[in-house]
């Protein structure tokens, strides 16, 4: 017994680590993640990463539907679409971004042989969407919005 902390000591300490848990539950927050960009050797393509480089995400997006709608190729229209989706969910527009990673994965769906780690790195990317948006509309029901 004699090893066993003061009870208020242990009562303090216990309600510290309580509220270091809980408070991420109360308050938003935003967890860091990695999102994949391709960059083939296209022109447009390039040019949308170099726009990427110092976060003109409106640039990129153009350049990227451009692409998009220049090409018959479905690798790069499936590449393209998923850049755009990316750059509209960095730019806050989760449900363009959500559009854009399901036309990804249709052209990817359309490919004569699938890119598997693409199929599901995609798959895995319009869940969190999905998840992050319906979040999102009870997040603004719980603040009143």
């Amino acid at each position: 017994m004699n090893d066993l902390p003061d009870r208020n000591d242990a009562l303090v300490d216990g309600a510290l680590n309580v509220g270091h848990k809980t408070v991420n539950r109360f308050v938003p927050y935003w967890d860091k993640v990695d999102r994949y960009f391709f960059n083939p050797g296209r022109k447009l393509m390039r040019q949308g990463m170099d726009s990427v480089y110092v976060k003109n995400w409106k640039s990129a997006i153009g350049l990227w539907e451009t692409e998009l709608n220049k090409t018959d190729n479905v690798w790069i229209q499936a590449q393209a679409a998923n850049n755009i989706a990316i750059g509209y969910e960095i730019s806050g527009d989760l449900d363009k971004a959500l559009e854009y990673a399901s036309k990804a994965y249709y052209y990817i769906g359309k490919m004569p042989i699938v890119n598997y780690e693409s199929f599901v790195r995609l798959s895995d990317y319009m869940n969190e969407l999905t998840q992050r948006k319906n979040e999102l509309v009870i997040l603004k029901k719980q603040l009143g919005e």
